[in-house]
């Protein structure tokens, strides 16, 4: 819990950084207005853009060095235009959203997996440019600050110059260089690339900028000092291309050479061109080569367009929504152009044009807080921006055509029209779990709005008139007020109703309480461990229709789902949310515990973070045979058992029940343990009458015995509870799966499943995760707790194929305490837990 407030406290403290720095920004040009930085941007030479454009297309190709040499590095091979196209798109887009790693990250996982380069290859790469893009920064920005340090004295800070903070930076920069070299994952000839891009990239972006200032006696080392100062925080903000904090050090810094007008008006030009522009096109050409990746495997030009709009991320679409939100909200900010309200008077009454400016705001508002339920994929919010976008459009044009965001909301309009099928939920934005940072982002954003509604209008003299007059005077700041006024309303309102909703607990259902109902949905399952839902020691929660369900206990503050939904594929992500949505409504932390790969993309989708925990191993029944050299070993552990007299037989659990009793009673004190539940099967008469039993009878005596779970629709056959007593020969447990797997296949049965091996297939190497190289650290050295390396053995006797188990979980750094809380399901509390 700690964690998680630590996290939002974080993302309050970024937004605050940001409003703080518009503060400064605001301070600064109180004494300028629009006009002044209009003024500003006209006294730009044509030729000077022309000339700035060359040079961001350069630094762009120079960023395309970073990628190559990762790829040199690393010894991966891939054509160099395939490697300059995904870096010039992943750099766009991180620039633009953001240096957090994550939009680049997955750009580049999405094309690099597109030519068959594998996933651990990729984060070797990835890491690598931004280990490149760190020293780069790190030595660069050190050395200017060195040189060229800038005085702090003004600004009442702990240091007098920035020359600390180089002399830091190179430390910083050189303590990277020492720890890689002693790691031998880089050359000294790839430090010294890394060092030379490095200082190719920051001197060309910072020529941009230079290039726009009128003549002064500014040199270009005092620039670039100033330049990386502002730069280094920004990037250090992680606020997405340092909005704000960039923006407000590069003004102070520079302020003893240039008025504030001047600068704010060249930074403008330069985010346009280095951060809007580049954007803008990687979108572009993102899409369309989505669009020739899927050409010759489409069948007319409307599938194809349709094809390619799927692949549209759901991110994408909830940011571009948010985007036109927001371009709707600092429409009604600045003052109207009045060529084109002169144009509508005629063609409109003037009433018209005042409410179609307060509606576009109003959508603006709804925009910004229905993009979030496209995000959670709701039906509902998807035909509301679909309906607003429409009318935002038409207000766009009622209230003096800006045609710029008309293009944008039009843009937005057709990826949402092609993407219908996303969006199934049928559930309201009310009932959804919205995070702090998207709420954070809306009031951003309306803040910001009338921030610059305040400054466009700062001519203009309020008096309280003004909220009442319905005409075109002053510039249009009376349609400004009252939309923003409007705004506010709404957002704090939407707030008010999430605050006062109704408080919702889960309902706990006793599985024992509803055998029948499970029994019936379970004839959908293709898995046997849905069987686990007839033990008496869970929850389960029904969908409304009840065809699936899940499975679940409670430990501490967590639900922990056992295994996958069960019941009808086409329920299955449908109750997944639903059950989210509402344990995290009721306070609650979810875990989803071995789980397998059919419905990852839902935890996904879930914002769940997955860890691997181990394999499952399933044989196919089909193929399965004794004959051949590969089978040797089971060819004689079947001659071994059989010539010693051993019988195999299925039987009806209540003919046998006594001696099944005994022989568990038996095999539980020669194990010194405690019955285990929950994600395991135990000894229960009530549990165990559900199914036939598989024994072993030497000279007519039992000698070992194991419950079948078997599948409505005979996909599957696997073992739950496998025991023995003394008296059973040496390998009966081998020669009972044998056996189990000869009947099952005999029985049309397709598959067996042998269960899984905890902590088989992570892997210890340098990318991996921490969880990974301690789980396969465990598993290859931890058979004093626990044999992991001897169960996957003995498992591999039969050649079963190994997938991949997973938990999937919510929260914030809470593996450790989940699986605890697992533990102590499994064991049935904490007295099991000590006992084992």
């Amino acid at each position: 819990m700690l964690k998680l407030n630590l996290k939002k406290v974080g993302m309050i403290v970024q937004t605050a950084v940001v409003f703080i720095m518009l503060f400064f920004i605001y301070h600064e040009l109180k004494s300028y207005s629009m006009g002044s930085i209009k003024e500003a941007l006209m006294r730009i030479p044509s030729y000077k853009l022309v000339l700035a454009v060359f040079l961001v297309i350069l630094n762009y190709l120079i960023l395309t060095g970073y990628e190559l040499l990762a790829f040199n590095i690393t010894n991966i091979k891939l054509e160099k235009k395939k490697i300059m196209f995904t870096s010039f798109i992943s750099y766009a887009f991180a620039n633009f959203i953001g240096l957090s790693g994550l939009s680049s990250t997955s750009i580049r996982i999405n094309l690099y997996s597109l030519w068959d380069i594998n996933y651990k290859s990729i984060l070797n790469i990835i890491k690598n440019v931004y280990l490149s893009f760190l020293i780069g920064v790190l030595l660069v920005g050190g050395i200017s600050q060195i040189i060229y340090p800038n005085d702090l004295t003004r600004f009442d800070f702990v240091i007098e110059s920035t020359f600390y903070i180089g002399v830091a930076a190179i430390l910083a920069g050189m303590f990277f260089i020492f720890y890689f070299l002693k790691k031998k994952q880089l050359k000294p000839k790839d430090i010294f690339i890394q060092f030379l891009l490095g200082l190719c990239d920051w001197l060309l972006v910072s020529n941009i900028l230079y290039l726009f200032l009128p003549p002064s006696d500014i040199n270009f080392g005092i620039f670039l000092s100033i330049f990386m100062c502002a730069q280094v925080l920004g990037v250090l903000s992680t606020i997405p291309g340092g909005l704000g904090v960039f923006d407000v050090t590069f003004v102070k810094l520079l302020n003893n050479y240039y008025s504030s007008d001047v600068v704010v008006a060249i930074l403008i030009v330069y985010r346009i061109l280095y951060y809007l522009a580049p954007f803008v096109i990687a979108f572009v050409s993102f899409v369309f080569y989505k669009m020739l990746r899927m050409r010759d495997s489409l069948k007319g030009f409307g599938n194809f367009i349709s094809n390619m709009m799927v692949n549209v991320s759901l991110e994408v679409l909830s940011i571009l929504v948010f985007t036109s939100g927001a371009l709707l909200l600092f429409s009604g900010a600045l003052p109207p152009n009045f060529a084109h309200i002169k144009i509508l008077t005629r063609l409109l009454p003037q009433n018209v044009i005042i409410v179609s400016h307060l509606l576009a705001s109003i959508t603006g508002t709804l925009l910004l807080i229905l993009a979030y339920g496209l995000k959670r994929r709701l039906d509902a919010a998807y035909f509301l921006t679909v309906i607003l976008i429409s009318l935002g459009n038409i207000f766009l044009i009622f209230k003096g055509f800006h045609y710029p965001i008309f293009f944008v909301l039009s843009v937005t309009l057709i990826f949402l029209l092609f993407e219908r099928d996303k969006f199934y939920r049928k559930s309201s934005i009310f009932n959804e779990d919205i995070n702090m940072k998207w709420l954070i982002s809306i009031g951003a954003v309306i803040v910001f709005s009338i921030g610059v509604g305040i400054f466009s209008f700062k001519g203009v003299k309020y008096t309280d008139e003004m909220w009442w007059q319905f005409t075109l005077h002053n510039n249009g700041a009376p349609m400004f007020m009252r939309a923003s006024l409007v705004s506010v309303v709404i957002f704090i309102s939407f707030l008010m109703l999430r605050m006062f909703r109704p408080v919702i607990q889960i309902d706990k259902i006793k599985s024992s309480d509803v055998q029948e109902e499970l029994k019936e949905i379970m004839k959908y399952s293709q898995h046997t461990n849905a069987n686990l839902a007839l033990l008496n020691d869970k929850y389960i929660y029904f969908n409304e229709e009840k065809t699936a369900f899940i499975m679940y206990g409670k430990s501490s503050n967590r639900l922990i789902v056992m295994g996958d939904p069960v019941g009808d594929e086409k329920c299955i992500r449908e109750i997944i949310w639903d059950f989210y949505n509402i344990s995290r409504r009721s306070g609650y932390n979810i875990a989803f515990y071995e789980v397998g790969k059919d419905y990852l993309n839902y935890y996904l989708d879930l914002g769940l973070k997955l860890f691997k925990i181990g394999e499952e191993a399933v044989v196919d029944l089909t193929k399965f045979t004794l004959e051949g050299p590969s089978q040797r070993k089971l060819r004689y552990t079947f001659s071994r058992g059989t010539k010693s007299g051993i019988v195999f037989e299925v039987v009806d659990f209540e003919s046998v029940k006594h001696e099944l009793k005994e022989i568990s009673d038996s095999w539980l004190k020669n194990k010194n343990g405690a019955e285990k539940e929950f994600s395991l099967g135990k000894f229960d008469e009530e549990y165990l009458k559900n199914f036939r039993t598989a024994v072993l009878k030497v000279n007519g005596e039992i000698t070992a015995f194991a419950n079948l779970w078997e599948t409505y629709n005979r996909d599957e056959l696997s073992i739950d509870l496998m025991r023995y007593n003394e008296k059973a020969l040496v390998d009966s447990m081998e020669f009972l799966f044998i056996n189990i797997m000869l009947w099952g296949k005999n029985e049309g049965y397709k598959r067996f499943n042998l269960g899984m091996a905890p902590l088989s297939g992570l892997e210890y190497k340098g990318s991996t995760s921490l969880w990974n190289k301690l789980g396969s650290f465990i598993f290859k050295n931890g058979g004093n707790f626990y044999n992991f390396l001897g169960l996957k053995n003995f498992k591999n006797k039969f050649n079963p194929e190994w997938r991949p188990k997973y938990i999937a979980l919510s929260g914030n750094f809470t593996l450790p305490a989940t699986l605890n809380d697992i533990a102590v399901l499994v064991s049935g509390g904490i007295k099991g837990v000590i006992k084992k």
